[in-house]
């Protein structure tokens, strides 16, 4: 097997702290389009903590395909200091829900974390985002209702600038993991030696039986090729399950997009795939940002060769490429897996801001707090998280979330 993997560069870490050399008076401003922000936008990734949800690239791939099948009113908050400097950026949308105009993140649903991009000083701090948030409500709307959710309370050692306007948790958590320059060092805190041991067996039948290869498309027409593999083995692994329309074409779309926005030299999306005599067996696909891989879509094959578990290997394979890129975490997001219990070094509970401006907008909140309250119970116990997927498949053919 291949081990010589492709060098991916990655952003570096950001520093959180923008110093000011005293308390300026700062101003809001809201764009309805995030081309014009592009140059600022940029300069905050590389000097602000945030999530690759966050990352201009992100928002404008989302934005040039499933907000054009979706409909939504961009709504870019834009925290400014007196000269004009841009210290904070919140990426909003308005989005109908059964007639209800909600104020989101930019690219919900399709996001893992709600997150903006804040330079914090002497100005800027989260006591000043709470006491000027209904300001920031207020020139982002008109709208019904506001529902800004996944949002963890702190994600690398950070607070999240809301926190304090937290009133509901998510049914969902995500799962994170700390990485270590040593692979081999990091597989023996999270595995015991005899499971290793089994690893290492199950990988030398399977590499009996023909060419094993893992690594990285080293042109754009592979990495397109890759992810049209993918969503097709994922597409008829989760029809196996009975749940079909996940991935719509819009999502793909976005996919795609996403691979020729980013720079050949520095891409943002990392397709990791496992090949058995050059047929793709499984894709790990994640996103590479702010020195994390942030997992996005894995795929598996539907051949005879499941018994070797090609995508277990596909999974070890990835997060040994992390390693030796330096990234410093593995971001498994949202879901409740057996593996990600078993690899992460933490379990992030997620969080939002639910609240209504009128009594359409009162109406729609209580039907969700309701609906969030039911399926976070739901999620509680293993036994009735199946009952409740397995209802919820029966009467819509999908899962609660891809």
């Amino acid at each position: 097997m291949r081990r010589e993997l492709p060098a991916y560069a990655h952003h570096a870490s950001k520093a959180v702290v923008l110093a000011r050399p005293e308390a300026e008076q700062l101003s809001l401003s809201l764009e309805r389009s995030i081309e014009p922000l592009e140059q600022q936008w940029r300069a905050l990734e590389q000097q602000c903590h945030s999530t690759l949800y966050q990352s201009w690239i992100w928002c404008k791939a989302w934005l040039d395909t499933v907000a054009k099948s979706k409909p939504v009113d961009v709504r870019i908050v834009v925290i400014r200091s007196a000269s004009g400097e841009a210290a904070g950026i919140l990426p909003l949308q308005i989005r109908r829900r059964f007639g209800v105009r909600v104020l989101e993140w930019l690219g919900a649903p399709h996001i893992t974390y709600g997150y903006g991009l804040f330079c914090f000083g002497q100005s800027l701090t989260p006591e000043w985002l709470k006491a000027n948030w209904p300001r920031i409500v207020k020139l982002a709307g008109p709208a019904d209702a506001t529902f800004l959710a996944e949002m963890p309370a702190t994600l690398r050692g950070q607070a999240h600038p809301l926190k304090a306007l937290f009133n509901f948790t998510c049914p969902n958590r995500s799962y994170r993991m700390a990485l270590a320059p040593n692979y081999e060092s990091l597989l023996k805190v999270k595995r015991s030696s005899e499971t290793a041991r089994q690893y290492r067996k199950r990988d030398r039948a399977f590499a009996g039986q023909g060419r094993l290869e893992f690594g990285l498309p080293q042109t754009r027409a592979e990495v397109h090729a890759t992810l049209a593999t993918m969503f097709y083995q994922q597409e008829a692994r989760l029809a196996e399950h009975g749940v079909h329309g996940v991935f719509g074409h819009a999502e793909r779309q976005f996919i795609h997009r996403l691979a020729d926005l980013q720079d050949s030299a520095n891409p943002i999306l990392a397709p990791y795939a496992l090949k058995f005599q050059g047929e793709i067996q499984s894709v790990m696909l994640g996103g590479l940002y702010d020195n994390t891989y942030w997992a996005l879509i894995s795929s598996l094959s539907g051949n005879t060769l499941r018994k070797y578990s090609p995508g277990d290997l596909a999974l070890r394979r990835t997060i040994e490429a992390c390693c030796a890129q330096g990234l410093s975490s593995f971001d498994f997001a949202t879901g409740d897996s057996e593996y990600k219990s078993h690899w992460a070094d933490e379990s992030v509970e997620l969080h939002g801001v639910l609240g209504a401006a009128n009594l359409r907008g009162l109406a729609w909140a209580i039907g969700v707090w309701a609906s969030l309250g039911i399926k976070r119970i739901a999620k509680q116990w293993p036994v009735s998280r199946r009952a409740f997927n397995a209802v919820r498949k029966s009467f819509l053919g999908k899962s609660f979330r891809p």
